[in-house]
């Protein structure tokens, strides 16, 4: 299990997916494998000596975000549900609610009390 309360994963939401493709590649290495989504939709695993370091998706406006490309972070812990519940005591928004992805676990993206876009994801990742 990755480490509780630090950086998981990161995925980067852009309107042009070949070119920033072509930006990572150059400056950090990185190649690309396509993988099929549970809704259809293109991502793209980065990955760095064969290992996947991050995520790359068409740019989709899930209503809060930013209409630039930007990234998003993901923060694991071993109950989302449960934390979710303190979050949005707290004043964070939910931005896009709860969801599994196969073979990877659950997740959510919401904005903190203090405006930035944060996700959080309970891994099935050992």
């Amino acid at each position: 299990m990755p480490e509780i309360g630090q950086f998981f994963w990161n995925e980067l939401n852009t309107h042009d997916v070949l070119n920033a493709q072509a930006f990572y590649e150059k400056t950090m290495g990185w190649q690309f494998e396509s993988i099929a989504t549970e809704d259809g939709g293109p991502y793209w695993l980065a990955k760095h000596d064969g290992v996947p370091v991050a995520g790359i998706l068409p740019h989709v406006n899930i209503g809060l975000a930013p209409q630039h490309d930007f990234w998003t972070p993901y923060l694991a812990m071993e109950d989302v549900d449960a934390k979710l519940q303190i979050a949005t005591a707290l004043g964070a928004e939910i931005v896009r609610p709860l969801w599994d992805v196969p073979q990877v676990g659950c997740r959510v993206v919401l904005r903190e009390p203090g405006g930035a876009l944060v996700a959080w994801i309970t891994p099935l990742v050992q």
